[in-house]
């Protein structure tokens, strides 16, 4: 009797080893497939704007949470990054929002850009930038971009801004609806 429990325990160990290693390979698949899809949008914005893809600084989740006010509770993968100075609204923040969180971190990107409007005000040249970018939301993807060249102050007036700006943002938005829908 005692070596027939032993087999039945070794058998039940087996079959949950096997079953556990399944749940953590999928999820794994699932994990990579996210962060994938947050690559491939971040290595295609970037190879469009090329050397005007400004956005160069890593955001890590701690600056996330106290300067942008996303909660790493909401996220589920990210890749984030923002210019090295100051003086540049440029930014690249794209989100695979935890199930039903998506929202959150929408409204928290909405936040931003509103103080992102603020901020630049006197500067109509990146205001019209930023004035031209969007947040975008494709189910739990959430993604929010300030890219591209910049109007050369100087030379241009404020409808100039406008209108290079819109242009230089249609190019991101005709690449993430690319991706995502």
């Amino acid at each position: 009797m005692y070596k027939y429990k032993n087999k039945w325990v070794l058998s039940a160990l087996v079959v949950v080893l096997i079953c556990g290693g399944l749940v953590i390979g999928i999820q794994y698949k699932l994990e990579e497939r996210s962060h994938s899809k947050l690559s491939d949008l971040h290595k295609a914005i970037k190879d469009t704007y090329g050397d005007f893809y400004i956005p160069s600084r890593a955001i890590d989740a701690d600056e996330l949470e106290l300067s942008y006010g996303i909660s790493m509770d909401d996220v589920d993968s990210y890749i984030a990054e923002s210019a090295m100075m100051s003086t540049y609204a440029d930014v690249f923040l794209s989100f695979k929002a935890v199930k039903g969180r998506a929202d959150v971190i929408e409204t928290e990107l909405k936040n931003y850009r509103g103080e992102l409007l603020a901020q630049f005000s006197d500067n109509k040249a990146v205001y019209a930038k930023i004035e031209a970018s969007q947040v975008f939301r494709y189910g739990d993807y959430v993604i929010y971009m300030v890219v591209g060249q910049n109007s050369d102050s100087i030379n241009s007036d404020e409808s100039t801004y406008h209108e290079q700006a819109k242009s230089e943002f249609i190019k991101c938005q005709k690449i993430v609806v690319k991706l995502f829908k």
